[in-house]
């Protein structure tokens, strides 16, 4: 007991005053603590106290050290990943250099290019590469395989291409297109994947090439070139051969063919750079006549049924860059 007027004095030392933490700490859900116990809380206790790792010297809070410091520590005394078979121990940052010279690292095969799957301990390495016939076996069932694939994506390329290759459409209301001396014109198509866009004109009088050989008697095809998609990845002028066939409606065959051949010398081979399509077109000018139009008993024949015509074009491109030719969208 003491006189009242020595009692600030007094709590000034008391034991059982709760002071705060100076590191402002939580600890166990407290942040004050009476006197006589906070020396050992700052010494033993305290997560936010300073703290030197073991093993690196390293000094930080004591919750960071013993928490993420110590998982990534450089001088921690670690066990081989290789455990149980090494029982190698050694600081963390050595431990690639380690693993590169493990024994019971698992590695390559130097065959697995020819697709030898194994991973067999470096201790073993020499002996497995040495086993001639296995990799012999393997690297024969990787070509055998490879060239089944090879020859399936031959296939299924040209099938594509095929069908990239061929156009088919119809000419309808003849006689009025030809009355009206009117000429027609097929839906754009490409020529192949990214290829050369073109169009088709019929015309079912006949072109007059100014000595009316053959107006009013013939039809004529005649193909333009036109500003394509892909222009910029293609080879100009254009070469190949184009086949124009009109089908005949009775059955698959006796149908009437005529091909014609861009060399590269025309100017409609030319890439298109103003308008839509090319200035000039080339085809063939006596495709066929009128009078071959009709049933043909003989034959079973008959190209003009129903006042249509159907028209089936293939292109032989022969200036594509094979390397655009099926890549991917």
């Amino acid at each position: 007991m003491g006189e009242l007027r020595h009692v600030d004095e007094h709590l000034n030392t008391c034991d059982y005053v709760k002071l705060e933490c100076p590191n402002e700490c939580v600890f166990d859900e407290a942040t004050q603590f009476l006197r006589k116990d906070l020396q050992k809380h700052l010494k033993e206790e305290c997560p936010c106290r300073q703290y030197s790792c073991p093993h690196c010297k390293e000094t930080d809070k004591y919750e960071y050290i013993t928490g993420e410091h110590i998982e990534d520590c450089p001088k921690m005394i670690i066990e081989c990943s290789n455990a149980p078979h090494c029982k190698t121990t050694f600081p963390r940052e050595t431990k690639h250099a380690h693993l590169s010279t493990c024994q019971y690292q698992e590695v390559a095969c130097k065959y697995s290019e020819f697709g030898c799957e194994k991973m067999p301990f470096r201790k073993d390495l020499q002996e497995h590469e040495n086993d001639d016939n296995a990799h012999l076996r393997i690297a024969m069932t990787t070509v055998l395989t490879l060239k089944k694939q090879c020859m399936l994506n031959t296939q299924l390329q040209c099938s594509h291409m095929k069908d990239q290759l061929i156009k088919i459409f119809k000419m309808p209301s003849f006689k009025e297109k030809q009355t009206n001396n009117n000429e027609f014109f097929s839906d754009p198509f490409y020529t192949h994947p990214r290829g050369y866009k073109m169009v088709i004109c019929i015309d079912p009088n006949g072109y007059d090439n100014g000595y009316d050989e053959y107006k009013g008697t013939h039809v004529s095809v005649w193909v333009y070139l036109m500003r394509g998609e892909y222009d910029n990845q293609l080879e100009f002028p254009f070469k190949g051969t184009i086949k124009f066939e009109l089908l005949n409606q009775l059955e698959d065959k006796n149908h009437h063919c005529e091909s014609y051949t861009h060399n590269g010398t025309e100017d409609c081979s030319m890439r298109v750079i103003d308008g839509e399509r090319s200035n000039g077109a080339q085809g063939v000018q006596d495709f066929i006549s009128h009078k071959e139009l009709g049933h043909n008993a003989t034959k079973n024949c008959q190209y003009l049924q129903d006042d249509c015509l159907v028209f089936r074009i293939s292109v032989d491109v022969l200036s594509y860059k094979q390397w655009l030719l099926c890549t991917n969208n």
